[in-house]
């Protein structure tokens, strides 16, 4: 299964959250919406 975000991409994700970002927001901001936005984040 081939995911739409790289490694990196989610790594970067991941990091604005644990600074304190919203959730929705950095999904928004990096075009990700519904369950394919938390995908990476479990990781």
């Amino acid at each position: 299964m081939k995911l739409r975000f790289t490694d990196e991409q989610i790594i970067a994700m991941t990091k604005e959250q644990e600074l304190g970002e919203k959730t929705a927001d950095v999904c928004w901001r990096h075009g990700a919406l519904g369950r394919e936005a938390l995908k990476g984040f479990g990781k």
